[in-house]
């Protein structure tokens, strides 16, 4: 019987279970459907925050974390699919079938639980970081910019052109050595402090250019390349459609020759983008790279080029007798400033005869082979370097000449080099070495030898020098007849080239070889003979066998920098002369022998940064080790340099000796990962400890001398100072403490100390017990450094610091609180008596302020009395400001505060007064407001009869957010004033119902209110000229917003608008009100985005709108138009009316989801400009365009219909028009998918030409026979597809159409 039932039970299992839950899911199908809806419209607005986020960020020049890309990109494939499912919800068939409702509501039911997750994984702090600073000792920058007033008056033609919309490509010509890229980094400079672009970028091309290298300086620089491919899914839409400006970049390329590049082969887009260009010819810039206005660069006046000669060369010419010799020297440099400043620099303080002397070899021709063009700069440059002080300085600058044709100079790479050749005379170690390549580096840069990119001045020095760069050549020969050659380098694309075992047989005096990205199953036998080399680079390779470098006995330097390589070879060992082993980036290094490090007794720098981590414990014996393990490191008493990571502190031994380190990068411990490369400070200690380390004497030594100190987890530390470091941590430059439960006080003081007085940065994070940053007293001069703060997530931190803490930072430039869930002020004050007007606190240098999930903050600035103590309640003032009048931010340029439910207003208005500006915040230029309880930006105080101003003169950017009780800016009578605000984005702000109006008579709007009327004030009073500067509009989710401008006069003050997008405003009653007639607002729009708004209106831009007066002298600019999920919408362009001048500029138009719509655009409107049409998902549709329409598609590149129910032709037929040609000059793509009802393109009997049609979709037209009842001509088309992968063709495209409709039609059958 037990069986029986248990039977029974399971039989019910696995039916009756799956039989419930079947059915649960389609009676639930209208809950899950509209549960998936609001999901998908959390996610949706997530997604554009995120995307606003990594914008800001790319415009900064910052890189993109990968996790946020991987969760945009997913994002964007679940609104995919969401709006997939939506399609398919809208079949009438879905509705009746209890099939598909089970299978629909259950789909729906894991999408939203999908998304539910996706949003939980979507908390992002922050979305990116600096990029990694390059080493690269860049040879073209000036320590100083000399003004000149020939190259001032150029540089202003070119920053004017810059500003020129129609210019896309300007070109600057001249002879070598005329300045052309110093003038460019001045543009580059002005550009960037003008805040012109979102992003700038110069790059050197050079005659010898190498793509890859420009392309990846262009994409790191401004992100492009890696933004379009990381968020390329999610955002291609979002780019195409709402650009604000017809240029966000600026890229200047230097130094172009003829028959080089193209501009996309590097990255450089179509739009969105100007360029700037340099050249000796000028054929080159207007005939090759078609550049659209050109400024000659001339030499030098002679009045000009001597001024420039004396201020470089200094009281040398005020002796007459010099002076006159030296007027003749500089006439010889042929106004070419290069040559003025590296003659007079190298002649500086020389005597008499030497300027005499330098004439005469400025006089003598120069050799045959150098082009006359060069002819003043070689000579120039040899009379330079002849005046070079000894043979160092000269061997270095033909070292530095070798390098830099190719790919620039690295400062690591330079010091390898000269010290496996040996240029440093009396230099026995490393340590040595470095200090004077840095001496002779600066005497370089002060010669003015290391300034500009100069030709080749070794060409007599090739034999004992000799570089390959790219892929010039096929192969390599057998064998290298350089019988003098002492440093030979390759660096290729092609890591597939091989090199002959005998190749080296003939360079037997060889000293340094690097191969750089090369595949070497193993070394050539050749290269283990070369007895004199001291320094072998094998970086970026991938490596073999490669145990016979144990042969080399006389290697220096070694280096495997970024090169894929398992297993160190034992052999390495004997390499007993090594001071410096590079092992960088080595992340497929699993295994170190034993005892090999430790036999290195002479290194003086190891490199092992995201490289070996596999290290054995102290204790394992020899015979039972594979490993090396960290007592090696013992042995290494020279020992300068050290980059390391132990993720095992276990593994740390306690006696370790670092008497002569200077520079370090040592991680311990599991929580750091991969290490920053950003991080550029000499010395970085970053510690994650599950036990102590006071017995660890080396890493409390290595503490005394920290610039960077990340510390982790900790155990048993209840403070920094005094229990890490009791003096203070003198030397500290940055310090981050993260993830720690145990710490209550960074600073717990019995008596005062001067701590981290050159701290620049400090990073707080997860410190979930931390109760006060400081306790006890401090000494003023703490902090006095500070340049940085963040605070995240410190859950028991009530306030950052206190009053006397603020006014000892002077320097601080960002502050940034975050998460701190107890927070209740940012400053507290000690002083008993409270607030006064002379104890106003200044933070005069602090240009960002980020205020963020503060759930309990009431006011930046509080007094120690409004704290909770003992348990009893707090004491705060609910209508004070966040931003007191008593803190003063000069010069703060951003404000950002999100998550601060306690906030009603940020500014009171008594801060206004009496200048009408924020006191003392003159210089902000982003606001930001989001989630918070705002209900009024400026607090009205009373008792004032004037009407209030308030300006804003430098904000260029204001975001109000999900602020559901904001109700206006100001509660009263204002006017409003933001002359430079070029960006709004207004979102979820519930309570406003009509967003701008013009300024009443002040009197008469107090008496209504007397009177009870209801008065709805806008959250914008204004006047004709509140936002001149205004480019962009983004109103979004503004549930009880009716007006958005009332009348004309409110209109104008939104004069230079070039983008508006109003998404999910339901209450909208129009977007342009009729009686704007030819407002200046409506012609100086270019993007127009409209979505989800469900009033009543018909049409977006209503006949009245414009003056048929004027409207032929006034043609609006609008480029870009998109209508989406408008119920209502019936037409773009009343019928029967006179031509419609809006869209005569429209270049694309994108229509889904209207279903009222008919018709797109009546015959009446032309479409001559437009290049891109896509309409989706209106079952309202018959005809796309009239056969009038039709004919001025001239410019029409791609063309999108899909899923339309009952659209029957794309082009209608006119009444009485026979013998019709109309030809899609410039159409490539075609696509037809999801219409039911089609039967043809067009049903009349007209011409069609494609002449450039390539790409022709046809999918489920399940009616449609023929393409086109006329003659049709597609010369270029050779196929026609129904699915993604299959393509058809079939003599010509109506033939192809019909057997395509014949196979589906038996199919079907």
């Amino acid at each position: 019987m037990e069986i029986v039932i248990s039977i029974a039970a399971k039989i019910a299992e696995y039916t009756v279970a799956p039989v419930g839950q079947w059915l649960c899911y389609s009676c639930h199908y209208s809950k899950n459907m509209e549960s998936l809806k609001n999901q998908e419209k959390k996610l949706q607005n997530a997604k554009d925050r995120w995307e606003q986020s990594v914008d800001d960020a790319l415009r900064k020049g910052e890189e993109i974390h990968s996790d946020v890309n991987k969760w945009l990109t997913e994002a964007s494939r679940i609104l995919r699919e969401c709006e997939e499912k939506a399609e398919a919800r809208s079949s009438h068939a879905t509705c009746v079938n209890l099939k598909q409702r089970h299978r629909l509501s259950r789909e729906a039911n894991k999408i939203a639980g999908n998304i539910v997750k996706h949003l939980e994984n979507g908390n992002f702090n922050p979305v990116s970081y600096l990029p990694a600073a390059q080493d690269r000792m860049v040879t073209t920058r000036h320590k100083n910019y000399v003004t000149l007033e020939s190259r001032t008056s150029v540089a202003n033609e070119v920053m004017e052109a810059l500003g020129d919309a129609n210019i896309k490509k300007i070109g600057v010509w001249g002879m070598p050595g005329v300045g052309k890229s110093t003038l460019m980094k001045e543009i580059e400079r002005r550009a960037k402090e003008e805040n012109l672009f979102h992003g700038v970028v110069l790059a050197a091309v050079t005659e010898r250019p190498e793509l890859s290298r420009i392309r990846g300086e262009i994409a790191v620089m401004l992100n492009q390349e890696r933004h379009r491919q990381q968020t390329e899914i999610g955002r291609a839409n979002l780019q195409q459609e709402s650009s604000t400006k017809d240029a966000k970049s600026l890229v200047i390329l230097d130094d172009i020759w003829p028959k080089q590049l193209e501009l996309e082969d590097i990255g450089i887009p179509s739009e969105g983008c100007k360029v700037v260009l340099t050249s000796r010819n000028r054929d080159v810039l207007v005939r090759e790279m078609g550049t659209q206005k050109n400024f000659e660069l001339e030499s030098l006046v002679e009045e000009e080029a001597w001024n420039l000669f004396e201020k470089m060369a200094g009281d040398s010419v005020k002796d007459p007798d010099v002076r006159e010799v030296a007027i003749k020297v500089a006439k010889e440099c042929a106004g070419l400033p290069v040559a003025l400043t590296t003659v007079s620099k190298a002649l500086k303080g020389k005597s008499l005869s030497i300027w005499k002397d330098a004439e005469l070899r400025l006089k003598r021709p120069p050799p045959v082979d150098v082009p006359e063009i060069l002819s003043p700069i070689y000579t120039c440059i040899e009379l330079s370097y002849n005046q070079l002080a000894d043979e160092e300085h000269k061997s270095l600058i033909l070292l530095c000449a070798l390098l830099d044709q190719y790919y620039g100079i690295y400062y690591q790479d330079l010091l390898k080099y000269c010290f496996g050749l040996g240029l440093f005379q009396g230099i026995v170690t490393l340590e040595e070495a470095r200090h004077r390549l840095d001496s002779l580096v600066c005497d370089l840069r002060d010669s003015c030898l290391l300034i500009e990119a100069w030709p080749d001045v070794d060409s007599l020095k090739r034999c004992q020098a000799f570089s390959i760069f790219g892929g010039d050549i096929d192969k390599l020969p057998n064998e290298m007849e350089c019988p003098e050659l002492k440093l030979f380098h390759v660096c290729l694309e092609d890591c597939s080239w091989q090199i002959p075992d005998t190749f080296f047989q003939g360079i037997d005096k060889l000293e340094v070889l690097d191969l750089t990205n090369m595949q070497l199953s193993s070394l050539p036998l050749s290269l283990l003979l070369l007895r004199n080399l001291h320094t072998l680079c094998l970086d970026g390779c991938v490596l073999g066998d490669i145990s016979g470098i144990g042969e080399l006995k006389n290697l220096v330097i070694l280096s495997f920098l970024n090169s894929k390589i398992s297993k160190l070879p034992r052999e390495i060992g004997s390499l007993v002369r090594l001071r410096l082993l590079d092992l960088s980036n080595c992340s497929k290094l699993e295994m170190i022998p034993p005892n090999v490090i430790s036999s290195l007794v002479k290194l003086e720098e190891l490199y092992m940064e995201n490289s070996f981590v596999q290290w054995e414990f102290e204790g394992d014996l020899n015979d039972e080790r594979k490993n090396a393990n960290l007592a090696e490191l013992k042995h290494l008493s020279n020992l300068t340099t050290l980059e390391i990571q132990i993720p095992d502190a276990n593994n740390l031994p306690k006696d370790l000796a670092f008497e002569k380190l200077e520079r370090y990068k040592i991680y311990i411990g599991h929580a750091w990962g991969r290490t920053d490369s950003a991080d550029q400070s000499s010395r970085t200690l970053k510690l994650k400890l599950n036990s102590s380390f006071q017995s660890k004497f080396w890493i409390k030594m290595l503490l005394k001398r920290m610039e960077n100190l990340h510390l982790d987890e900790l155990d048993g530390v209840k403070s920094v100072i005094p229990e890490i470091d009791e003096e203070g941590f003198q030397q500290l430059m940055h310090l981050r403490i993260q993830n720690n439960g145990e710490i209550k006080h960074i600073l717990n003081l019995r008596t005062p100390v001067i701590a981290f007085p050159t701290l620049e940065t400090f990073v707080l994070e997860n410190m979930i017990s931390l109760e006060e940053i400081c306790h006890g007293k401090l000494c003023l001069t703490s902090f006095k450094n500070l340049r940085v703060l963040k605070v995240i997530s410190c859950e028991k931190l009530r306030y950052v610091f206190s009053s006397s803490i603020a006014r000892g930072i002077p320097l601080l430039e960002e502050l940034e609180v975050k998460s701190c869930n107890n927070m209740c002020a940012i400053v507290v004050k000690e002083e008993e008596q409270g607030i006064k007007d002379r104890d106003r606190i200044w933070f005069r240098r602090l240009e960002t302020l980020v205020l963020e999930d503060i759930p309990k903050l009431e006011s930046f600035l509080s007094t120690e009395h409004s704290f909770m103590r003992d348990g009893r309640e707090i004491n705060h003032d609910p209508d004070r400001p966040l931003l007191h009048d008593q803190v003063a931010f000069p010069s703060l340029k951003s404000l950002i505060i999100k998550g601060l439910p306690k906030i009603k207003h940020v500014w009171s208005l008594k801060s206004f007064f009496p200048t009408s500006v924020i006191s003392h915040m003159e210089q902000l230029r982003i606001i930001c407001i989001e989630d918070c309880g705002v209900e009024e930006i400026v607090a009205d105080e009373g008792g004032r009869e004037a009407i209030p101003r308030f300006v804003f003169p430098q904000v260029a950017r204001l975001d109000l957010r999900n602020l559901h009780r904001l109700k206006w800016f100001y509660k009263g009578v204002d006017v409003s004033k933001w002359p430079m605000l070029k960006e709004m984005w207004i979102e979820e702000c519930e309570k406003v119902r009509i967003f701008a109006s013009r300024v009443v008579n002040f009197q008469e709007t107090v008496e209504e209110r007397q009177s009870g009327m209801s008065v709805k004030q806008p959250l914008f009073l204004v006047d004709e000229h509140s936002f001149p500067s205004l480019e962009s509009l983004y109103i979004w989710s503004m549930d009880m917003l009716e007006i958005i401008w009332q009348d004309q006069v409110t209109a104008s003050s939104f004069s230079n608008i070039q983008e508006l997008w109003i998404d999910s405003c339901q209450k909208l009653l129009h977007v342009f009100p009729s009686n704007l007639l030819t407002t200046t607002f409506i012609q100086s729009l270019s993007i127009l985005r409209i979505e989800e708004c469900s009033s009543g209106w018909e049409e977006i831009f209503p006949y009245e709108l414009l003056d048929p007066e004027v409207q032929v002298v006034t043609v609006p600019r609008l480029r870009r138009l998109v209508l989406a999920r408008l119920p209502m919408l019936a037409h773009l362009w009343k019928e029967d009316t006179q031509p419609c001048p809006l869209f005569y500029n429209l270049e694309f138009l994108k229509v889904r989801k209207c279903n009222k719509l008919r018709i797109l655009v009546p015959s009446s409107v032309f479409l001559q400009n437009l290049t891109d049409l896509d309409v989706s998902n209106c079952h309202g549709l018959i005809n796309l365009v009239t056969s009038s329409t039709a004919r001025t598609l001239l410019q029409l590149k791609k063309m999108t219909i899909s899923k339309c129910k009952r659209i029957t032709k794309i082009v209608a037929m006119e009444d009485g028009k026979a013998n019709v040609v109309i030809t899609f000059n410039k159409l490539t793509y075609l696509e037809v998918d999801g219409l039911p009802n089609l039967t043809n393109f067009c049903s009349g009997a007209y011409f069609f030409g494609f002449p450039s049609l390539e790409k022709l979709i046809v999918s489920c037209c399940p009616e449609m026979k023929t393409f086109c009842q006329g003659i049709l001509s597609t010369p270029k088309l050779k196929g026609v597809q129904a699915t993604k992968d299959d393509s058809h063709w079939e003599h010509d495209l109506n033939t192809t159409t019909l057997r395509l409709w014949e196979s589906n039609h038996d199919d079907t059958q």
